[in-house]
């Protein structure tokens, strides 16, 4: 009968060395591993994460550029009248006079487009107008010509004031003024 009492002690002791392997495993090694994988995942989307920043870095950096050429672009073509023909640029130019005179209380009488003129590389389109205005409006008026954008230029101003009679005790009232005008801007060269 010792027999098998010593085979049950020692499938006790080998159960009991497999125990103690499992609780070893279990409460060391396997937490061990997990936190090995949770690094080597955390350093790989890490990594990841480096080379999109170096990326978006060097394309930022292109952009940057790009954003600066475009601005210098646009800031210099703000100040042209961008259609591509004359007389879409006086067309352009005209709805602009249009709204602004109407904006600022004056009367367009007449509007005439002049021909375009070579001004060095630039292309100049100019509109010969008449209008009524009172003389505050006509103040409104030519500052938002010479400080709007695209940049306008006054010429061959000629006012004229149209003389209002008073009747009985009538107030005097602000005098209308009869302007004429020459009103251009500049078409960019080609390669702006």
């Amino acid at each position: 009968m010792t027999r098998p009492l010593a085979w049950l002690g020692r499938i006790a002791a080998v159960a009991l060395l497999l125990v103690l392997l499992g609780g070893a495993y279990v409460l060391g090694v396997r937490p061990l591993i997990a936190t090995y994988d949770q690094n080597e995942a955390a350093i790989i989307e890490a990594q990841d994460l480096l080379a999109r920043l170096r990326n978006g870095a060097a394309a930022e950096e292109d952009l940057q550029e790009k954003v600066q050429e475009i601005s210098e672009q646009q800031g210099l073509q703000s100040y042209y009248l961008m259609k591509e023909t004359d007389a879409l640029a006086a067309a352009e130019l005209q709805d602009r006079v249009k709204a602004t005179v109407g904006e600022n209380g004056g009367t367009i009488r007449s509007i005439q487009t002049l021909p375009g003129e070579d001004e060095g590389e630039f292309r100049r389109v100019t509109l010969r107008m008449q209008m009524t205005t009172t003389t505050e409006s006509l103040l409104r008026i030519v500052h938002a010509f010479e400080t709007g954008q695209p940049l306008l230029f006054l010429d061959n101003v000629d006012i004229q004031s149209r003389s209002t009679r008073r009747t009985g005790e009538q107030p005097a009232t602000e005098p209308m003024l009869t302007v004429n005008i020459d009103l251009y801007g500049y078409r960019p060269p080609e390669d702006l």
